[in-house]
Parts: C-alpha cells; sequence; structure tokens
C-alpha cells in the first residue's frame, strides 16, 4: 500500500471517529433532555395528581360539612315542628271552649268596647265568626247602648272559628282576639322555653 493511500485511509478513519464522538455526544445529550423531560413530567404528574387528591379532600369534606348542616337543620326544624304542633294542640284545647262561649265573648266584647270608647270616642266594628254572629249579633247591638255609649257594628267573618276582632269602625285595623291568632300568640310566646325543656338533654 502506498503511502499516499495510507494517508487517506487515516484521514478518513480520524474522520469516522470524529463523527462517532458527535454521534455518541448528540445520543448523550438526547438522552439526558429525554431524561430530564420524563423527570419534568413525573414531577408534574404527581403535583398534579398531589392536587387533584387535595381538591377531592376538600370536596369531600365541605359534602360532609353540608350533610352535617342539613342534618342540624332538619332536626331543628323537626324539633320547632314538633314544639308548635303540641303547642297548638294544647291551647287549642285550652282556648277553643272559652273563645265559643257566646256568653264569655259577649261580656268580654262589652268590657273592652266601653274601654275602647271611653278612650277613643268613636264607633266600634266587632267581627265575627258565623256562629258567634248569630249567637250574639242582635244582642251585642242592643247592649252597646247601654254599656259602650257609642255605635257598635256587628260583621261576620265567615273564617273565624271562635273568639273575635274589635277596633274603630272608621278606620282600617283591628285588634285580633280570634281562636287562630290567640293560638299563635302563646304558642310563639312559650315554644322558646317550652322547647328549651323539652330538649334540655339533647345535645
Amino acid at each position: 500500500m502506498s503511502e499516499e493511500v495510507k494517508k487517506i485511509i487515516d484521514q478518513l478513519q480520524e474522520r469516522i471517529d470524529a463523527a462517532n464522538q458527535k454521534a455518541e455526544a448528540i445520543i448523550h445529550e438526547a438522552e439526558e433532555k429525554a431524561r430530564k423531560i420524563v423527570a419534568d413530567a413525573g414531577a408534574d404528574a404527581a403535583r398534579k395528581l398531589q392536587t387533584a387528591d387535595q381538591e377531592a379532600e376538600r370536596r369531600q369534606k365541605a359534602h360532609q360539612e353540608k350533610l352535617r348542616q342539613a342534618i342540624r337543620d332538619t332536626i331543628i326544624e323537626l324539633k320547632d315542628k314538633t314544639i308548635q304542633s303540641i303547642l297548638n294542640k294544647t291551647f287549642s284545647n285550652a282556648l277553643h271552649k272559652s273563645l265559643n262561649d257566646a256568653q264569655v265573648i259577649e261580656k268580654t266584647i262589652l268590657t273592652m268596647g266601653k274601654e275602647f270608647a271611653s278612650k277613643l270616642n268613636v264607633d266600634l266594628k266587632v267581627l265575627l265568626g258565623s256562629e258567634l254572629f248569630e249567637q250574639l249579633g242582635t244582642v251585642l247591638k242592643q247592649k252597646a247602648h247601654e254599656t259602650i255609649k257609642t255605635g257598635l257594628q256587628i260583621e261576620m267573618e265567615s273564617g273565624m272559628k271562635g273568639g273575635f276582632k274589635i277596633g274603630p269602625a272608621k278606620e282600617g285595623y283591628v285588634y285580633d282576639f280570634s281562636e287562630e291568632a290567640l293560638i299563635e300568640l302563646f304558642s310563639t310566646a312559650y315554644g322558646t322555653e317550652i322547647g328549651a325543656q323539652f330538649f334540655a338533654g339533647d345535645k
């Protein structure tokens, strides 16, 4: 082999070796980048997974709190309705007879009417349910002239079950002493106190 050919072969080998080294460097760099990309992707995925877990836990806690609140609200509402039902029944039984007793209502209306008339010096209006109106409508008008000393209008309110309403005849308001109004008044007034006693041991 001539020196010239050997020289050419050596030059080619040098170039091949240099190319191989450069290729290996490129491959090594690419591998490093790939490992970094995979590592970053893994870390990002882990962060996203952790965030998702935290969000799921937060939502679960919020759901449980809403559920506990709904249960508390339901229990409170049930207690209130139970107390209200008991009180309505109790006061209805206690008041119904008196508020539908014609003699009791007549005496009460005349007494209150006299007080109203003496202070307001105006004609009065009384509303009665249909049954009491039939029993007292005429009687009250007759006795009003002697007792109240002012005019007394007697009107019927068909939806009223017992008791009465009274107020100035020419004004747009009345004082409500109907059975329904008095039951609600007493139930509201005593409901909280009685409820606290009923559920004193319930925490």
